[in-house]
């Protein structure tokens, strides 16, 4: 039979040198299309995004979803939130924009927030 080299790769040392490539290709084709998942949720959670899903999304869609990944806006909401539940920044009380939580002037609306480490030292001390 024609095809019968190709289903019995023992039969023949050329089939065989062929066989040892396939799976060697296809093992090397996985790890990329995983590399690419990686990269797309690490992108992704730079950007605020979910990086489980990105990660799938990358795993599938290879590296479509990675330029998906590059392409989305970022999420400015969840960022913020993220940066305010880790005690990194603040909102200013006068303009409502973040600042960094040391900060002592708001560069927004240059309003005094008094949240600097000689305020604290200051307030400490009387």
């Amino acid at each position: 039979m024609v095809f019968e080299g190709l289903f019995y790769p023992g039969k023949d040392e050329q089939t065989k040198e062929n066989f040892g490539r396939k799976e060697s290709s296809d093992v090397e084709l996985i790890f990329l299309w995983f590399l690419f998942g990686i990269i797309s949720a690490v992108v992704a959670s730079s950007k605020g995004r979910s990086g489980c899903g990105w990660m799938l999304l990358g795993f599938f869609l290879g590296p479509l979803g990675l330029i998906l990944a590059l392409v989305m806006p970022k999420n400015e909401e969840a960022m913020e939130k993220k940066a305010l539940k880790s005690g990194k920044m603040k909102r200013c009380p006068y303009c409502a924009e973040l600042i960094r939580a040391e900060a002592v002037k708001c560069r927004f609306c240059g309003a005094d927030v008094g949240g600097g480490k000689n305020d604290s030292a200051s307030e400490t001390a009387t």
